[in-house]
């Protein structure tokens, strides 16, 4: 496929493409949880505290924050897919790079900008969605996306666990592998999808579109924000628990990585359910 793919006036999009959009997306919890097992093997290698290897969990998600809340607006100048190539090079470079890393001073900064890459590609999933479907469609096409996205959680700590022998490096080699796959396959079948034609970078017009979600009113008021906020405060609770999960598990009860990867799971399935039971 090449040009531009519109919604309007066009036969559906192939039904893999949703299924790319999921695993793209998934990308973010791939990032957060497949190394979880092995961060007390990293403290060990290190030579430092567990407690600063899970400052790698703090950066890496102030990274993804921002590579999201500017990779948006960028795609909106520039492209989906420009925006995706730069976020899946960056991410699949850093990977690569963090395998490599002589310090927990080179992971953080490595990993922070493996986040913002990460948060660049990820980002444009639903906004891609937004360009192909139609508006009756997107429900359900969102759905198919966050279904594919939450498999990523259950078996990235598994994934984690079972390469761990191997060395925890070879962790974030399967997480480049996984972003090549997934730059690969977006240069082969996904087209540019924003609709109009592309316009040159303005990051006065960038950042002005960023903070409008804090400026923006509804009837007067600053519903955005306000949904913006209840939604991260609802969402930090399991990060925090994410964050903490491995030194619980591992460090003060004594569980092999193997078993926490099944904890962690079980904990995950826990969240969804009352996920569910809360709509």
């Amino acid at each position: 496929m090449a040009g531009t793919l519109r919604a309007e006036g066009r036969a559906s999009p192939p039904g893999y493409l949703i299924l790319f959009f999921g695993a793209l997306a998934a990308l973010g919890p791939l990032s957060i949880d497949a190394y979880l097992p092995g961060i007390p093997a990293m403290a060990a290698a290190f030579d430092v505290s567990v407690v600063s290897l899970q400052n790698t969990l703090n950066v890496f998600l102030v990274g993804y924050a921002i590579g999201q809340f500017f990779g948006g607006a960028l795609s909106d100048q520039i492209g989906r897919k420009r925006v995706g190539y730069s976020g899946l090079t960056v991410y699949l470079v850093t990977s690569v790079a963090i395998a490599f890393a002589g310090s927990v001073e080179q992971m953080l900064m490595l990993r922070f900008f493996q986040a913002v890459g990460g948060g660049f590609s990820t980002v444009i999933c639903f906004a891609t969605v937004r360009d192909i479907y139609p508006v009756e469609q997107l429900g359900r096409r969102f759905a198919t996306v966050t279904m594919v996205l939450l498999i990523a959680p259950l078996v990235a700590p598994a994934l984690g666990a079972a390469i761990l022998p191997l060395g925890w490096e070879m962790i974030f080699v399967l997480k480049a592998a996984y972003a090549g796959g997934l730059l690969a396959t977006y240069a082969c079948v996904v087209p540019e999808t924003r609709p109009g034609r592309l316009g040159n970078l303005s990051l006065r017009s960038v950042f002005r579109q960023c903070f409008e979600v804090v400026r923006r009113r509804v009837d007067s008021r600053r519903l955005p924000i306000r949904y913006a906020l209840a939604m991260a405060f609802s969402a930090s609770c399991m990060m925090i628990f994410i964050t903490n999960s491995s030194f619980i598990y591992m460090e003060y009860f004594g569980v092999s990585p193997a078993r926490f990867s099944m904890l962690f799971a079980f904990s995950v399935l826990g969240f969804m359910t009352m996920n569910l039971f809360s709509m």
